[in-house]
């Protein structure tokens, strides 16, 4: 099974967040290089704006190492999202180069690499599958993150009025989870 498919049935299964989006767009190595990127956007379901409490979230997601990690921080006026991303080995690219001389001038002065006037050139590269985990303080913020916007960090003037609505509906009689 891969890796891949592990992250997104975990992610699917834990009762403490929410999978908002996945954007896993078309990819075609031949075109695009060895790298297919996927992003899965979450979000606690109760909510929450505590970069301590989200980076202890982050933390205990999934049970496997991430390739690489960046921590939430709290700076004087922004919130910074934490991610983290995994990189799977998805397969092999393979080329051949063939050069030949026709040229008897320049055949007798080849550089040594040339055996004959014939010269192959075979290389491979890994595709690789790099599938993030993006991490917010709440639904609608991943919401706005999956379409471009504060996906990085938010202002905490824009967070502060993310939190007044449900604080606002509960005051009202709603059940607000």
């Amino acid at each position: 099974m891969s890796i891949y498919l592990d992250i997104k049935e975990t992610l699917f299964d834990d009762r403490k967040i929410v999978v908002v989006d996945i954007f896993e767009p078309y990819w075609d190595p031949v075109e695009e290089g060895g790298c297919q990127e996927v992003n899965i956007y979450i979000a606690p379901k109760s909510g929450t704006r505590s970069a301590e409490d989200l980076q202890e979230l982050l933390d205990g997601l999934l049970p496997l190492p991430p390739s690489d990690a960046r921590r939430f921080c709290e700076r004087e006026n922004r919130l910074e999202f934490g991610c983290m991303y995994f990189d799977e080995h998805i397969g092999t690219m393979s080329s051949r180069r063939e050069f030949t001389l026709t040229d008897e001038t320049l055949c007798a002065k080849l550089p040594e690499s040339f055996i004959s006037p014939t010269k192959v050139i075979e290389e491979k590269c890994a595709l690789v599958r790099r599938i993030w985990i993006r991490l917010y303080p709440n639904v609608q913020i991943a919401l706005w993150a999956s379409q471009g916007q504060f996906r990085d960090d938010i202002p905490k003037k824009v967070l502060e009025a993310q939190n007044r609505l449900p604080r606002l509906l509960h005051r009202l009689g709603f059940k607000v989870r």
